[in-house]
């Protein structure tokens, strides 16, 4: 049995390696959260080793797709240093394209058009010239 605790400065989580089953590939861990003094949670958190899946029984990462401290805690445990592709969602990447928002921003279009500047540009040069002459 292993058992891991980490402390931070709002809660406390214990991670135990409750049961291994090395023939198929997978290691269930029971994360357990303290929420205060006398308020604890436990979460399933089941690691397979062969497609590197990890899943949570809180089923955040269904739900919202986003990874749970306790999966994380799980994957820490087990030192995986990379995340699987499956658990970046393209919503989370930069190159995300947003077809939902029909709401223009500066980088959509230039300010102004080319003709445009070159006409303010032309006004400014005049505008110059006739404070230099005068």
């Amino acid at each position: 049995m292993c058992i891991l605790t980490k402390s931070s400065d709002k809660s406390k989580h214990n991670l135990e390696k409750r049961s291994t089953q090395s023939a198929l590939g997978y290691t269930t861990y029971e994360v357990v959260e303290q929420i205060s003094n006398s308020t604890f949670n436990k979460f399933a958190v089941t690691y397979d080793v062969i497609s590197f899946e990890v899943k949570c029984q809180c089923l955040l990462f269904e739900s919202k797709g986003i990874l749970c401290r306790h999966s994380l805690s799980a994957l820490s445990f087990e030192r995986v240093n990379k995340v699987s592709l499956r658990y970046i969602l393209e919503r989370w990447s930069k190159n995300v394209k947003r077809r939902h928002t029909h709401i223009k921003s500066s980088h959509d279009e230039p300010l102004f058009e080319p003709r445009r500047s070159e006409e303010l540009t032309g006004i400014l040069h005049r505008a110059y010239d006739n404070t230099r002459v005068g």
